[in-house]
């Protein structure tokens, strides 16, 4: 659950963040630890929102992350102060010059009875 509540905003600005998590005991049995230990579900969350929130606003995706991304003197829903090595906004243009070579970028698309399309999606770590 700490990690989950770590990366509840993911890695966006949200200066009114209030997160509560609670852990339950079932009758079911014990499982084990995976990958992300709860930050997937998070991340997932987080970037189904913004696109939602994206759309809602008839903005482009990528521009609404870019406003709201985290970077250096940032402080995280957690209280760290980020003060080196955010690398967000970098990762963010590159993505988007690449998805963007060529001069038919769009979203998405159908031929025939195929949907094609292009997706963002960021997430954080935070090491140390």
């Amino acid at each position: 659950m700490t990690r989950a509540t770590t990366h509840a905003t993911g890695p966006y600005i949200v200066p009114n963040a209030k997160i509560d998590c609670y852990a339950m005991y079932t009758n079911n049995p014990v499982s084990g630890a995976f990958r992300g230990f709860g930050v997937t579900q998070s991340a997932f969350a987080v970037e189904q929102n913004m696109d939602l929130i994206a759309e809602a606003l008839d903005m482009d995706p990528i521009e609404l992350r870019r406003i709201n991304a985290q970077r250096v003197g940032a402080t995280t829903a957690t209280g760290q102060l980020l003060r080196e090595s955010v690398g967000m906004l970098d990762s963010l243009d590159q993505g988007y010059n690449t998805m963007k070579e060529g001069d038919n970028f769009r979203w998405g698309w159908r031929e025939g009875n195929k949907a094609y399309g292009w997706g963002v999606a960021a997430a954080y770590r935070i090491p140390g």
